[in-house]
């Protein structure tokens, strides 16, 4: 541990133990994450509408700015992630509910910010919003894809997180994840938020140099398949399964189709992705850091009167 209070990730012991028999893939059920369960809202504005390209759905705000779809096949993939990240979080104590943050964020924050907020951690049944009543929730995103009913506590706007921001900074907590690669100024991004996109197991550092304190860390290990003999991490190993053959199905549209890639190469590479999730004899896992610290006292005093402690969340 550092001077500042950085402690160093604590990496989790021992293997994840395979499965010696088949599974049987009917113990996974798509109505945990399936978004064609979710009520969206159709809005008017040009800064709602979107983009049609290769038979998939893309933001028209800032159109380009995020590679990725927004249509309801990646909405599912999104649910998946949150749904995931909910299982991977489960303690012994908890029994059933994951976790939605490891932050000491006390029980009555009053202003929250979820950055890249999408369809999931503080919108869903026991979302952040619901956990937190009285606080106000704030979800900015380049995608108007959010249910069009949401607690009363929760408010959209459309923007670009990277962009000059106009809407205050004496928020309680403030929370993002799986951010990465939407990201378009990474060294700006290193100096703002204390963010390392390739190397997320030394963000301890960059967080303390860009002026946190208290920082802290939970390493989870996640299996990618169904490989595993526990029925938690079975489950997990599915979700992230599907989620990468979703962010594959959707990197063989524009990101492959800007590379020059030929329509036959990018199909050829879908295959083969999807060929090698499916296989079993190989454990693939990654380790994912959940790391989470608290803004400076002084930089408190800088932001006003108004400003309370606060709270950063990165997965």
């Amino acid at each position: 541990m550092s001077s500042n209070g950085t402690l160093a990730a604590q990496h989790p012991t021992g293997a994840i133990e395979a499965a010696a028999g088949p599974i049987d893939d009917g113990e996974f059920d798509p109505a945990d994450w399936d978004v064609s369960s979710v009520d969206s809202a159709s809005l008017s504005s040009s800064v709602y509408s979107h983009e049609y390209e290769n038979g998939r759905r893309y933001h028209s705000y800032r159109h380009g700015r995020y590679p990725l779809p927004n249509d309801d096949q990646e909405q599912g993939r999104e649910n998946m992630k949150h749904v995931m990240n909910l299982e991977l979080t489960v303690s012994p104590s908890m029994r059933y509910d994951g976790k939605l943050f490891y932050a000491p964020i006390g029980d009555n924050p009053q202003k929250i910010i979820d950055i890249g907020t999408g369809t999931g951690w503080a919108l869903t049944f026991n979302g952040v919003a619901d956990l937190l009543p009285a606080a106000s929730v704030l979800g900015i995103d380049l995608s108007p894809i959010q249910p069009g009913w949401v607690p009363p506590n929760v408010k959209f706007l459309v923007d670009d997180a990277e962009d000059d921001w106009l809407n205050g900074d004496n928020f309680d907590f403030v929370h993002f994840r799986m951010m990465g690669m939407a990201l378009k100024r990474l060294d700006k991004a290193f100096g703002r938020f204390g963010l390392h996109f390739h190397n997320a197991r030394d963000l301890g550092p960059r967080l303390e140099a860009a002026g946190f304190k208290n920082i802290q860390c939970e390493v989870k290990k996640v299996p990618i398949g169904t490989w595993p003999k526990d029925n938690t991490l079975r489950l997990v190993g599915n979700y992230m399964k599907e989620t990468a053959a979703g962010i594959a199905t959707a990197f063989v549209g524009k990101p492959f189709e800007a590379l020059g890639l030929l329509e036959v190469e990018r199909q050829v590479w879908l295959a083969t992705v999807k060929k090698a999730l499916e296989d079993r004899s190989k454990h693939r896992y990654f380790n994912q850091y959940f790391w989470y610290a608290q803004k400076p006292e002084d930089a408190l005093e800088n932001d006003g009167p108004d400003a309370g402690s606060s709270d950063e969340e990165a997965a």
